[in-house]
Parts: structure tokens; sequence; C-alpha cells
């Protein structure tokens, strides 16, 4: 038996990140001749314990991953390697191929394993997961009429949401968990810049006029205070506020509280 790579793996891991080069090794006997190495796309779907699989998951084939990237194995150290992540596993779905097919590969779940080697350290291997037992399954279910229905769900029960529900479910949760995050470092970005810009209007208009030091610090606070009332709507949104919008305001403010 010979250990030798299979397949390579982009994997978009959320947040506009994906990350390259995870490399799928498995043991092929000697015979087998030269293997060809495919490429595949595949995008983190949500953590499982793997020790809560359910029995028509279908357990496929077993790999090492290796990679040569150094984002990639920072990734898997931190959301496998650490000592609270005992039991996780990461559900992966092929979501692109050229030469594979959902018969083949439907998921990956990545999680570790302790090496039976001397140093007794982790890795981090693969196994391909298959839904078809549960598509079999489903197909048996008899449908109850709706008599039926009301007699054995309660009126309050929700429906049981299929895996491929649940993983969409839970797909655009970090959708729109991405989508806030992003928004709220874009507003923070745009607040810092509005108050640097603030405030050296401010300081260059107290020095234009001569302002005296004991009124300084007052009609600083004043106006800067002022100044974001005034922006107050622009501040709520990701929308960069011009320099020179904040310098009019200030000149108007320093006009009224110094009159001059």
């Amino acid at each position: 038996m010979t250990l030798e790579k299979e397949l390579i793996l982009r994997l978009n891991v959320g947040h506009n990140t994906v990350i390259r080069d995870v490399q799928l090794w498995r043991e092929f006997e000697d015979g087998d001749g030269q293997i060809a190495v495919k490429n595949c796309l595949a995008e983190v779907v949500g953590m499982v314990n793997i020790d809560k699989l359910p029995f028509w998951l279908n357990r496929g084939q077993r790999y090492q991953c290796f990679t040569t990237s150094e984002t990639s194995v920072n990734y898997f150290r931190a959301k496998l390697m650490r000592q609270r992540h005992r039991n996780r596993g990461i559900v992966c779905k092929v979501t692109g191929s050229q030469v594979l097919t959902k018969e083949q590969f439907e998921y990956f779940l990545f999680y570790k394993r302790l090496k039976t080697d001397i140093n007794a350290s982790f890795e981090i291997e693969s196994m391909v997961l298959h839904l078809s037992t549960k598509h079999e399954l489903d197909k048996k279910l008899i449908p109850l009429s709706a008599d039926e229905l009301q007699s054995v769900v309660p009126s309050n029960a929700g429906a049981t949401m299929s895996i491929e529900s649940i993983l969409e479910k839970n797909k655009r949760q970090r959708i729109l968990k991405s989508n806030s995050l992003n928004k709220q470092v874009l507003l923070n970005d745009q607040q810092q810049q509005f108050m640097s810009l603030l405030s050296q209007c401010i300081l260059s208009g107290l020095r234009l006029r001569g302002v005296h030091r004991t009124q300084h610090e007052k009609l600083y606070k004043m106006t800067y205070k002022a100044s974001e009332f005034a922006f107050r709507d622009e501040l709520r949104e990701t929308e960069p506020i011009s320099f020179e919008s904040i310098q009019d305001c200030v000149e108007t403010l320093l006009k009224l509280f110094t009159k001059t």
C-alpha cells in the first residue's frame, strides 16, 4: 500500500475567504498505477459533533490531509486543534468539479485524529459523507393525510427539516453574520476617519481665529459635539463623509460661537 494524493480542494470558509491547497491523500494498492490528481471546489456548511452523526449518514473513503499553505494550516489549527474542539468536525459541501460526480463526493467531514506513532500528536483527516441512505429512507416514507397528521403531530410542532434545509439555513445565517460584521467594520472605519477630519478642521479654525487658550478647550468641545449631532444620520451609513462637508459645518459653528 502506498499513500498517494488524490484530491486538491479550494475551500470557501466564509467571510469571503478561500483557503487553497487542501490536499487529500489515501492509500492505494501498489498495482493501481498512476493516480490522477483531481481538483474541486468546496465550501464549509457547518460544524458538527463527530460522536453524534446520524445512523443514515454513509461514511465513505477516508483521507489524510496535507497542505503547503500556511493559511490552511492556521485555519484547521484554529477550528479543530484547540482543547474545546475535542469532538468537532467541519462539514464541507462539494460545489464544483469537472471530474467528480455527486454520487462520488457529496460532503467531506474534516476532523482531528490522534496519531499512533511515538509522538502521539494530532493530524487532520477527512471522510467522504453520502446521503444516499437518507434519500432512500425518505422515498419510503408514506405521507399522512391531513386528519392523520393533525392527530399525530401537535399543532404547535414545527416540521422536521431535512439536513439540506438545515445546512442551507446555516449558510444563510453565516452570510448574514458576515455582512453584518463587514458593515460594522466599515462604520467603525468611517467614524474614525470622521473624528480625525473633524478634529483637524476644528483646531485649524480655532488657530485661524486666534482664540484665547482659556476658551480653546470649551469651544473645541462645543464644536465637536455640535458637528457630531449635525452628521448623526450620515454616521449611521457606510458612505464616507467628505472633508468639504465637515469643514463647512465647522466653519458655520465657529462663526456662530465666536461671532467672527
